[in-house]
């Protein structure tokens, strides 16, 4: 005879459980700790009066522009680089046609001087003709290469040496005094008058490369150019690093 076991005859802890209902505290306790939304809108103000609402607007506004300083000097900070940046340079060799710098990746490169001319006296053709044959001139330059322009002091320490040694060989009163005069004309323009002096910065992958490329340099420009002891060259590499550095040519 088949018995249907009822709720009570089963063990405690097989006996279906309902769904308990939930406290009505846990809903109050969750509410609770949902976080209060304050809403940004002007109409959050509508509680204060007129007085007290201009004041938080202003203070909000002043809050805001300082805000919006900072994040433009984070945004505006100057990065500072130096000549390593632009020529990491990591040894200089001596060679029989002019030495040369060795970078960090293993290429090369050198300076050359532009000595200049004086187109004091040179009309507009003359001129228009200078600048369509260097336009031409580095249309052909297959290498890399940088032109540089700085403005140094007049290094008038030859033309001086020259008029000492002149002074030396005449007996002259008027003739002595101009040779002083032209002294002091030197000396005020190195002290006074500074001038500009150009160089090129010629690069290559070997030096044998870079050796070609400076005789092209040389062969085809417009403009003189010379080669640079070692001591001028660190001087043009300290110059590139320090601009306000004083340095004569």
């Amino acid at each position: 005879m088949n018995r249907t076991h009822t709720k009570k005859d089963l063990p405690a802890d097989k006996r279906p459980q309902g769904k308990k209902p939930e406290p009505e505290t846990a809903l109050a306790d969750s509410v609770k700790k949902e976080p209060a939304t304050i809403s940004t809108d002007d109409d959050d103000l509508s509680m204060y009066t007129e007085k007290t609402r201009l004041k938080i607007i202003k203070r909000r506004k002043k809050s805001w522009e300082k805000q919006k300083r900072t994040a433009g000097k984070k945004e505006n900070q100057k990065v500072y680089h130096s000549v390593l940046d632009t020529y990491p340079v990591r040894d200089y060799r001596f060679a029989l046609h002019g030495g040369y710098f060795i970078l960090d990746d293993g290429s090369v490169f050198d300076i050359l001087h532009i000595t200049g001319q004086s187109y004091l006296h040179a009309t507009t053709d003359d001129l228009q003709r200078l600048a369509n044959n260097n336009t031409i001139f580095h249309r052909m330059c297959n290498c890399d290469f940088n032109l540089y322009m700085f403005s140094v002091p007049t290094n008038a320490r030859k033309h001086i040496e020259h008029i000492e040694h002149v002074s030396q060989k005449t007996t002259n009163v008027v003739h002595l005094q101009m040779l002083e005069d032209e002294i002091e004309t030197c000396l005020w323009l190195e002290n006074n008058k500074p001038e500009k002096q150009f160089f090129y910065a010629v690069f290559a992958p070997t030096p044998e490369q870079l050796l070609k490329e400076k005789q092209k340099f040389m062969a085809y420009s417009v403009v003189p150019l010379s080669d640079m002891s070692y001591s001028l060259k660190k001087m043009f590499l300290y110059k590139l690093n320090n601009p306000n550095s004083v340095v004569r040519f």
